[in-house]
């Protein structure tokens, strides 16, 4: 009697631990499924993070073109005024 509980509890343990090598199993192959997945993503965003640039503008590269263009008008006009003011002295334009 005492061979036969022994060899139950043998079973019962190998069952045991087959079961909890089978899960271990089966949520290792979940977590490296996971795992390539994120890595997919993060390859991804990282590639669309690289293409930025060419779609958007840093917000001081923006303001910084808005005063050099704000600048240039006010260039121009000055130019423009002068202009008028030397064909005014000469008479062509009243």
């Amino acid at each position: 009697m005492n061979n036969y509980i022994f060899w139950v509890a043998q079973v019962v343990t190998t069952i045991a631990i087959g079961a909890i090598a089978y899960f271990l199993k089966d949520i290792k192959k979940t977590i490296t499924e996971d795992i390539a997945k994120n890595e997919a993503r993060t390859c991804k965003l990282e590639e669309e993070v690289h293409r930025m640039p060419e779609k958007y503008v840093l917000k001081d590269d923006y303001q910084n073109d808005r005063k050099n263009i704000n600048y240039q008008f006010g260039t121009i006009d000055a130019k423009l005024d002068r202009i008028m003011d030397k064909l005014i002295e000469k008479g062509m334009v009243k």
